[in-house]
């Protein structure tokens, strides 16, 4: 055991003098990450090696402190703990300098995988954070291949009580709506990190059907892009752009739902009024390249015409769907679900300056709600039901 404890020091130095010099901070010395957020939370250097997460621990938490500890944690707990004091010499001087502030933060955590369980793809900026804090580990991508980190990705991990192994997740931004956008994302996105599965998340509109209200989730089990249609006197849509999401993705969301409302507990933002009850509906999700303000106009009314159960509007699915398709002709084993949360619901009224006005004003009061319910949602199916294991990345 000393043997191990002393190789495991050394891996210590030899990653502050080679791999992580390039994270060096020359005014409060070397640190890398950072537990808590409060200012006098307990301060870390960690590191990923294969042994597991290799830790120098301040000894009560003070950023001016000593380093007083190295210690392994595993999945299953700290493994021991050395005391660096006994062991000065051993410390590298980089490490142990003091620092007059609270130590950097640093995306230096577990290697970047070469393929994942999940790809989670948002498309604005509510939807983006709204997922972020739930995601464990998370580090930015690299430039891979020559190939620039298109749309902010990122990759972490999301652990189940199910599994001793954690789901890897890769974190797409598309920063765009419309569903070419969509499809670009979710088809650089599939080349990149080659997931199992893709999960477009967000918001939607929702229209008045089976008491669907702002907040809740709509989980779809058939994605119609609307716009591909005829026009004569009016406009009628076709149904050829029609896709399937994954069907025991779809079934034990569904199902998970009904069993339990922990998810609910962790919806880290305020509904904009109270007495907001946020719960889960399946049904079809229509796609497209408008903002539906007024499910009351002649066009969005052809398109309900068409299809009299959908039960929200959204604008990047269908384009996702496709780009998942494809990779599916070409013999790529992938697998697409789509959660959105209800940030607006428009009026099947006709319009006025007023009311569209309003509309605007509500889905902009409520899209980080939904976007958070939509997240809580999604993380926890994740970690309680998710109807595969995760891979071993071995």
């Amino acid at each position: 055991m000393q043997n191990k404890r002393e190789d495991w020091i050394r891996r210590l130095y030899d990653l502050t003098q080679t791999a992580l010099k390039p994270y060096t901070d020359p005014n409060h010395g070397f640190y890398v990450g950072l537990v808590g957020s409060a200012a006098d939370t307990v301060a870390i250097a960690r590191y990923w090696s294969d042994e597991g997460y290799v830790v120098v621990w301040r000894g009560n938490g003070h950023p001016e402190d000593p380093l007083d500890f190295l210690v392994r944690l595993t999945s299953k707990g700290i493994n021991y703990v050395e005391n660096l004091q006994q062991k000065p010499s051993v410390v590298p001087a980089l490490l142990a300098s003091q620092g007059r502030s609270h130590p950097m933060v640093s995306n230096m955590s577990r290697a970047e995988p070469e393929q994942v369980d999940i790809a989670i793809i948002t498309i604005i900026d509510e939807e983006h954070d709204a997922i972020r804090p739930f995601l464990e580990d998370l580090s930015l991508a690299k430039e891979k291949n020559g190939q620039p980190n298109l749309y902010s990705w990122e990759y972490g991990i999301i652990k189940s009580p199910r599994y001793e192994l954690p789901y890897t997740v890769a974190l797409a931004f598309a920063g765009g709506a419309g569903n070419i956008s969509g499809t670009l994302v979710t088809l650089k996105t599939i080349s990149r990190w080659q997931p199992k599965y893709v999960i477009l998340l967000g918001v939607a509109g929702g229209l008045p059907i089976n008491e669907l209200n702002l907040g809740d989730i709509v989980i779809s089990s058939l994605i119609h892009g609307y716009e591909y249609g005829k026009i004569e006197e009016k406009f009628t849509p076709r149904t050829d752009q029609t896709f399937r999401t994954n069907a025991p993705l779809y079934r034990n969301a569904i199902t998970f739902a009904r069993r339990t409302t922990v998810w609910k507990e962790h919806i880290n933002i305020s509904p904009p009024k109270r007495g907001i009850d946020p719960k889960v509906l399946k049904g079809p999700i229509a796609s497209g390249d408008k903002v539906i303000d007024n499910a009351g106009s002649e066009f969005f009314q052809a398109v309900i015409t068409q299809w009299p159960k959908l039960q929200a509007v959204e604008m990047e699915g269908a384009g996702a769907a496709a780009a998942v398709e494809s990779a599916q002709e070409e013999g790529i084993s992938v697998q697409f679900l789509m959660v959105r949360g209800i940030s607006d619901m428009p009026p099947s009224e006709p319009a006025t300056k007023r009311r569209r006005s309003s509309q605007t004003k509500q889905r902009d009061a409520w899209k980080k709600y939904a976007s958070a319910t939509a997240a809580s949602f999604l993380v926890h199916y994740i970690k309680g039901a998710w109807p595969v294991q995760p891979r071993n990345p071995s």
